[in-house]
């Protein structure tokens, strides 16, 4: 097992969080494999609903693109984003830097948007 983590969330007076985690045991042929598994998996015992809100497609991508703006930081020789590690209250950055995990996520959010989009305009 891996080592232990400690994560924060904070909470108003009264407030409460229940996280429960599931341990299961299988086989994959490789890493593609597993991660399929663990999606099918998932969706089949969660059976996931559509989140109604009030963003359409293209204040959602709005709303993803401003993450690779607020967080870009070009004061240094290097040039990155800090957004991992960025204040969510102000958008500051901490000084910290991660590369590759949660840009590539956003970039992946922001495309399936844009995919999205563009089916919907082909069937209308």
């Amino acid at each position: 097992m891996a080592p232990s983590v400690q994560a924060f969330e904070k909470l108003e007076k009264g407030e409460k969080r229940e996280l429960c985690w599931e341990i299961a045991n299988g086989t994959a042929s490789d890493f593609s494999a597993f991660v399929a598994q663990t999606w099918e998996y998932s969706y089949d015992r969660y059976k996931p609903q559509e989140v109604k809100t009030q963003w359409n497609v293209e204040s959602a991508k709005k709303i993803l693109s401003n993450f690779f703006v607020e967080s870009y930081v070009d004061k240094y020789d290097l040039k990155y984003c800090s957004g991992v590690h960025m204040r969510t209250d102000d958008c500051s950055s901490t000084g910290s830097v991660e590369v590759g995990f949660v840009g590539r996520v956003l970039l992946n959010a922001f495309n399936a948007l844009e995919m999205e989009s563009r089916i919907i305009v082909r069937n209308s």
